[in-house]
């Protein structure tokens, strides 16, 4: 085995959840060695990184430890990049006698703002295929092998037929719920699909989909932006798409592997709401979401991953999933559900539940 390090997203606890259970989901062997802050060392056999991180929505950079500079191969007009996530003040001095003593030049690509290359820095100064990322933590240094995209993200927002930020999910949450839900093969469900980020995010982890969708035009804006999704990446994934209401799916399928969705979370806020009517937005919320769970223990075969709303202290009860025979549940014994999820700047927080 080998020892890799990992460097999570913004949202620490579930970026961590997320990576825990997709070395599960995928049947990878792996040894959690140290998690502090938004790093994580692990022994792992060999994987496929650059399809772990394509697929995950947590993981910003995955870098290969190593002990001695002078097992690289340096060339001479090396491109280098160092990333500091915990200072090594003895890391930089080292690089520079290696290359003094090989008679090597190199060009030292500097982060923008802070200490760290942000990943559209290393994709753009190209130093994972022709140059190195160094990652120090402490006493650990790791060369980075693989990179999340931003630019991918970008095209699938940009270039799909219909966007509409108040009604989707973001590409990097919508797989990490995904991932959360653990299926690997099967047909999954979003109940409350809007225009499809989940259910396209799905299809190209190779899943069959179906989408319910109450809104008939935001259905049919759906059902274009998954065709769109389907030809563009050449996908074999199925999906429907169903204009219906959430509150009667057992009427429209028999069973489903999983299900994964951000249901409706109230009406759409331009400022913070008072108690009164934060409590009244909950009191019709934890109607609509009792009848979904009473609906979902009908048709769900696997694990089920939702988002609830949190208006500043006032939550929904978990009464609503629990009296329709649904338990928190969570692949790490330190980890607890519900996960906090919040967007930054945004006038409503959220809670990630995974729940047998």
């Amino acid at each position: 085995m080998k020892e890799y390090m990992f460097i999570l997203g913004r949202d620490e606890e579930l970026s961590f959840l997320e990576l825990i259970s997709y070395f599960k989901a995928e049947e990878i062997e792996f040894e959690i060695l140290n998690k502090e802050e938004n790093i994580v060392f692990a022994n792992l056999k060999d994987f496929d990184y650059d399809k772990l991180i394509n697929q995950l929505g947590g993981i910003v950079k995955i870098g290969l430890v190593f002990k001695n500079l002078d097992q690289f191969d340096f060339c001479d007009k090396e491109k280098i990049g160092i990333s500091f996530y915990k200072e090594n003040n003895d890391f930089e001095k080292d690089l520079k006698e290696v290359f003094k003593k090989n008679k090597i030049r190199y060009v030292l690509k500097r982060p923008k703002k802070e200490d760290v290359l942000m990943p559209s820095e290393v994709i753009k100064k190209d130093l994972i295929d022709n140059g190195y990322e160094f990652l120090i933590y402490k006493e650990k240094t790791a060369r980075t092998i693989s990179v999340y995209n931003p630019f991918l993200y970008q095209e699938r927002d940009e270039k799909r037929p219909y966007y509409d930020e108040r009604i989707v999910s973001s590409i990097r949450l919508a797989k990490i719920l995904i991932n959360l839900c653990m299926l690997r093969n099967g047909l999954l469900l979003d109940p409350f699909c809007g225009h499809g980020t989940i259910l396209q995010e799905a299809m190209i982890m190779g899943l069959d989909v179906k989408g319910i969708e109450f809104d008939k035009k935001t259905a049919e804006e759906c059902n274009k932006n998954l065709n769109w999704v389907k030809k563009r990446y050449k996908l074999k994934s199925n999906f429907q798409i169903i204009n219906g209401d959430t509150r009667e799916l057992s009427r429209y399928l028999k069973q489903v592997d999983g299900i994964v969705t951000e249901p409706y979370l109230g009406p759409f806020l331009k400022g913070m709401v008072s108690e009164k009517e934060a409590k009244k937005i909950i009191e019709n919320l934890e109607i609509l979401y009792y009848n979904f769970f009473r609906e979902a223990r009908k048709v769900l075969k696997g694990n089920l991953v939702v988002i609830f709303p949190v208006f500043g202290n006032l939550k929904i009860n978990p009464n609503v999933f629990r009296k329709n025979g649904f338990t928190e549940y969570s692949i790490d014994k330190d980890v607890k559900i519900p996960i906090k999820y919040e967007v930054k700047g945004g006038k409503l927080q959220r809670e990630i539940y995974v729940l047998k």
